[in-house]
């Protein structure tokens, strides 16, 4: 009798445990699926911000561009005669000091004739730069010698700047209508501060993104933003722009969701299950016992089921 409970036991016993551990399984897929629908998620939110941080920075780099073209056009339209009074008056307007605030990626927008410098804007802060030969700095010049051979635009830098950070410069060659060397365009940049407002300066705490310059010739690279975003499972954006090529990288910096409300619903009811199939396990076979017994005694003394059955008052 006590081999036949104790077999009963060991029955309900390891069905409740197999249905237990179902449960737990099924919880633990659940969480599965929440976090890969997490990481999605993050890695489309990733995904956007490299889009928006890539289509900011070549829109940046392109009015750039555009403020040196527009002075190549003005130097082109005057022969190459910049000594003029109203040139002042129109790089003012190419830096947004026109009546306003200067634009702060802006250091300098500068005229070379011939390679030394004859106007530079703003003129406060860069008066040393007036009349500057780049031929006779060598160490400009590597730079600048290669640009004027190949007559095609170029991104130099980052390099430090005289008043702290670092800045990159815009060099464009510019050939008049005969196809004689007139001089250089440069626009000069706080690369700092350009690139903190195309990285957005954060905006998100759960994301985050960067910028790498890659090395061009005679120039090296450097990178910007939260370096942490260059990893194998970051969303990388390759964008060629002013002779150079550029990388945007994001990511999600964010946990992943603790799955404590699903792991706890989803035991909890395991629990419940695999008691109720415990109890219920419990209950067919003490009723199985029962009718096993009630048999017995019957096939030992006949009739006593009819007796069982019907009361002392016959019915």
């Amino acid at each position: 009798m006590r081999e036949k409970n104790l077999r009963g036991v060991v029955v309900r016993v390891v069905v409740a445990a197999v249905v237990l551990a179902a449960g737990v399984a099924v919880t633990e897929i659940a969480v599965r699926r929440e976090n890969e629908q997490a990481v999605r998620m993050q890695r489309g939110a990733a995904s956007i911000l490299a889009d928006s941080t890539a289509d900011r920075l070549s829109s940046t780099l392109q009015s750039i561009a555009s403020a040196s073209q527009s002075l190549e056009a003005f130097v082109l339209a005057h022969d190459g005669d910049v000594d003029r009074a109203e040139v002042p008056a129109f790089l003012d307007v190419l830096l947004g000091d026109s009546g306003g605030e200067s634009r702060v990626e802006f250091r300098s927008i500068s005229l070379a004739p011939n390679n030394r410098i004859a106007v530079i804007a703003p003129v406060a802060g860069n008066e040393a730069a007036l009349g500057l030969s780049f031929p006779d700095h060598p160490d400009q010049w590597a730079q600048i010698e290669p640009i004027i051979q190949s007559g095609q635009t170029a991104l130099v830098g980052p390099f430090p700047l005289v008043q702290g950070g670092s800045g990159l410069a815009l060099r464009l060659p510019v050939r008049l209508s005969n196809g004689d060397y007139w001089g250089l365009v440069s626009t000069v940049v706080d690369s700092d501060a350009l690139l903190a407002g195309v990285l957005g300066n954060g905006a998100d705490p759960g994301l985050a993104v960067a910028l790498r310059l890659e090395p061009g010739a005679q120039s090296q690279g450097a990178d910007f933003g939260d370096v942490s975003a260059f990893s194998p499972d970051a969303d990388l954006h390759s964008l060629e722009a002013l002779g150079r090529t550029w990388q945007v990288s994001a990511m999600s910096v964010a946990p992943l969701p603790s799955n404590s409300l699903t792991r706890m619903v989803g035991y909890g009811l395991s629990l419940v299950v695999a008691l109720l199939v415990y109890l219920l396990i419990a209950a067919l076979q003490r009723r199985r016992e029962v009718s096993r017994r009630l048999t017995s005694l019957s096939a030992r003394v006949p009739g006593v089921l009819y007796q069982l059955r019907v009361g002392p008052d016959g019915r």
